[in-house]
C-alpha cells in the first residue's frame, strides 16, 4: 500500500445543493497597522519629563501664534506660560496620541465619547460624571504614569492607580503600573547602594585622606610642637 498504483479507487462525492447551503465558507481576516513615522516631537519626549514636554510644546504654539498676529490681527502673547497655553499645549499632545484610536472601540462597562469643544476621546461608563481621557500604551502613557507616581511621592501600585484613574483611563494599567514601580524601587535601591557604600567607604577612610582610591592614604603631618613635645 505504499505505492499510489495499489491505492484502491476513491468514488468521487458530488456536492449537493444541501450540502452547499450547510458549508461555511472560509473567513480570512487581515489586521493592517498604520505605521507612524517618527518626528522631533516624539524625540523632544523620549528626551523630557511629561512637564518639561508640555513647557517647550507651549513656548512652541506660543512663538507660532505670536508669528501670525499680522495675518490674522492679533496681539503677541508676552509674559510666563498661561494656564490656558499649558492646558492647550496637554490638549495638542493628548490629541496626537489618540491620532490612532478607533472611535468604537468598547469594553465590558464603558465606550469611547468624543467631547466636543476638544475632540478628545473620552471613557463614558455607568458613573454619571465621570469621563476619564481614554490613552493607549507608548512613550506618553509610561511618562504619565511616571510624572503621577513621583507628584504624590512614590506610594505603592493601589494609589498609583487610583491617581491615574481620577482622569485618566488606560487598558491594562496594573500590569503597567506594576512594572513602572518595580523599575522605579529598583533605581532607588541601587542608589541607596551606591550612596551606602560610599558613605562607609568615607567613614573608613583615613583622616587626612582626600584621595578617592582607598589605596592611597595620606596622613596629616604633625606640628613643630607636638614633634618637640
Amino acid at each position: 500500500m505504499l505505492k499510489e498504483k495499489e491505492w484502491p479507487e476513491q468514488p468521487e462525492l458530488e456536492k449537493t445543493k444541501s450540502v452547499s447551503e450547510e458549508h461555511r465558507p472560509e473567513r480570512e481576516e487581515t489586521l493592517y497597522s498604520a505605521k507612524k513615522e517618527r518626528d522631533e516631537w516624539d524625540t523632544l519626549l523620549d528626551r523630557s519629563k511629561l512637564w518639561r514636554t508640555f513647557r517647550v510644546t507651549a513656548w512652541a504654539l506660543r512663538f507660532k501664534h505670536n508669528s501670525l498676529t499680522k495675518k490674522h490681527k492679533t496681539k503677541k502673547r508676552t509674559g510666563p506660560l498661561t494656564t490656558e497655553e499649558l492646558s492647550y499645549a496637554r490638549d495638542q499632545w493628548i490629541r496626537r496620541e489618540q491620532a490612532g484610536v478607533e472611535p468604537d472601540i468598547k469594553s465590558p462597562g464603558w465606550k469611547l465619547v468624543t467631547e466636543g469643544n476638544t475632540g478628545i476621546f473620552k471613557c463614558k461608563g455607568r458613573i454619571p460624571g465621570y469621563q476619564p481621557t481614554y490613552i493607549e500604551g507608548g512613550v506618553f502613557a509610561d511618562k504619565l504614569i511616571r510624572h503621577i507616581h513621583k507628584d504624590i511621592k512614590h506610594p505603592g501600585v493601589a494609589s498609583t492607580m487610583a491617581a491615574v484613574r481620577e482622569e485618566w483611563c488606560k487598558p491594562q494599567l496594573r500590569s503597567k503600573v506594576r512594572w513602572l514601580a518595580l523599575d522605579h524601587t529598583g533605581q532607588q535601591k541601587q542608589l541607596h547602594y551606591h550612596h551606602s557604600a560610599q558613605s562607609v567607604d568615607d567613614h573608613l577612610r583615613p583622616q587626612g585622606s582626600t584621595s578617592q582610591d582607598p589605596s592611597v592614604t595620606r596622613f596629616p603631618r604633625k606640628s613643630k610642637a607636638s614633634a618637640t613635645s
